[in-house]
């Protein structure tokens, strides 16, 4: 399991990137459907997009 901290700063620069592609490309109720989505995998024992910024090395 990763260390908490790690996992909060990594859901919040997730929740940050979808929300500028919400505001760009799509709208409101996507921004919120995609921050509702990432907080819920968020709370998962294993993490699925830390694995994913490990592998795409994004988690520096």
């Amino acid at each position: 399991m990763a260390d908490k901290s790690v996992t909060v700063e990594k859901t919040q620069q997730l929740i940050d990137m979808t929300a500028g592609f919400c505001d760009r490309y799509l709208d409101e109720e996507y921004k919120e459907l995609c921050e509702k989505l990432i907080r819920k995998m968020s709370r998962k024992r294993n993490v699925p997009f830390l694995y994913l910024c490990i592998t795409h090395k994004c988690y520096e």
